[in-house]
């Protein structure tokens, strides 16, 4: 049964369409996409207590995927999964972790598959949880050290967005006793850029911008939370708007944790509407029309597993202004004009003189690009040896099946 099993439970379970869901849904999609080529059958598996249940296909996310009439995709939402099969991972499958699994508890079903010969590859996206908890809820930093423990004790492989992260997770294996014993690898596999998925005959360029003018905006994306350093590029604009500036701030994000204050200071802004803007919830091909219109996107954050709204700018060709962090530099290289994270007058300065786009567009990673070394990596490294061309499968028993 030379099974790739991608779990998708959290994702579904969430029915959010930021961060981490994106990239599993994309992930998902690009490994369908280049499984024939190498002879691997990949599956979406969610669990249920100790069984794991494979779905037809991966339901997509109102955000996601466009129509011909230029709507959302149908999306069904995990109530409404229906019928799906029940899946008995063995000897030749590997279960893929991806998915922000520490809000549950997939380790009866892990150990299950486990137990009946299958492997185990975690995809660990970032420590920040473990280095700044200060940045998060106060229970997420003990539930993601247990989870991470319980990964390390099961996985055969673990992969990382970047080597800034794959370096951080070293050192704490290496205080592990238990990866000490096991002598667990860990490669860095770097993410994609392309998100837009659509069905075919439908123009994504051709969907509306939701700005209430056509002045010249700049963007900053990702989720109303401290580490994304909104506080910083929103007292940058407050100098340039009260010396008569008519540059706008486009804010794309959803509201997110330990950011009260802040939410209640956009929220309540003399700009909002004027020259503040901001989306919690865009379609993919709003966002996409945003950064290929916006002067430059802005990228404050004081820390990250990779930086996605980068990559994705670079490849649609956006200006980048960024946090001068090793983890940004790995991701932009060359693309993106460096910043302090502390310094309001730096950005006021790059603000006003926007960086001229000299650069050669740098090689952007496709998702099918990542689907293909990501699965030339399984079959390269000691998980690999659960992966091999594909058989019929077998293994399946029908059942009635929805996400709680």
């Amino acid at each position: 049964m030379q099974r790739l099993l991608v779990d998708v439970t959290r994702t579904l379970q969430s029915g959010q369409h930021t961060g981490i869901q994106r990239v599993v849904r994309r992930l998902w999609r690009a490994l369908q996409q280049t499984s024939e080529a190498h002879q691997v059958e990949v599956r979406a598996v969610v669990f249920k207590g100790r069984e794991w249940l494979t779905l037809t296909e991966l339901p997509s996310h109102p955000l996601e995927i466009l129509t011909s009439a230029g709507l959302p995709g149908a999306f069904l939402p995990c109530s409404a999964l229906g019928a799906a099969v029940k899946i008995k991972p063995q000897t030749g499958d590997v279960i893929l972790m991806a998915d922000a699994s520490w809000y549950i508890d997939p380790w009866p079903a892990v150990d299950a598959a486990l137990g009946h010969g299958a492997k185990l590859v975690g995809f660990v996206h970032d420590l920040l949880p473990l280095q700044r908890p200060q940045w998060f809820r106060p229970e997420l930093q003990p539930r993601f050290a247990l989870h991470l423990e319980s990964l390390i004790e099961r996985a055969s492989l673990l992969v990382t967005p970047s080597e800034v992260v794959r370096h951080a997770l070293q050192r704490r294996l290496a205080e592990s006793a238990l990866s000490k014993c096991r002598n667990l690898e860990v490669v860095c596999q770097p993410l994609g850029a392309d998100f837009l998925v659509s069905t075919p005959g439908v123009d994504p360029g051709v969907q509306p911008v939701p700005l209430v003018s056509s002045h010249s905006f700049a963007l900053m994306v990702g989720t109303i939370e401290p580490r994304k350093n909104h506080q910083l590029v929103l007292a940058a604009f407050e100098q340039l708007w009260s010396h008569g500036e008519r540059l706008q701030l486009v804010l794309v994000g959803a509201p997110g944790w330990c950011s009260d204050a802040l939410l209640e200071r956009i929220r309540g802004h003399a700009e909002l509407g004027c020259r503040l803007h901001w989306f919690s919830h865009l379609q993919d091909a709003e966002l996409h029309a945003l950064y290929k219109r916006a002067r430059t996107l802005l990228f404050a954050s004081h820390d990250e597993g990779f930086g996605l709204p980068i990559v994705e700018a670079a490849y649609l060709g956006c200006p980048v202004l960024a946090a001068d962090r090793p983890v940004l530099r790995e991701a932009g290289g060359n693309w993106p004009t460096y910043l302090p994270t502390q310094s309001i007058a730096d950005w006021v300065n790059a603000l006003r003189n926007p960086p001229t786009v000299t650069t050669i567009l740098p090689e952007v990673r496709s998702w099918a690009k990542v689907a293909g070394q990501l699965l030339a990596t399984l079959r390269g490294q000691g998980a690999s040896a659960a992966i091999a061309p594909r058989r019929p499968a077998d293994g399946l028993e029908t059942a009635m099946f929805r996400v709680k």
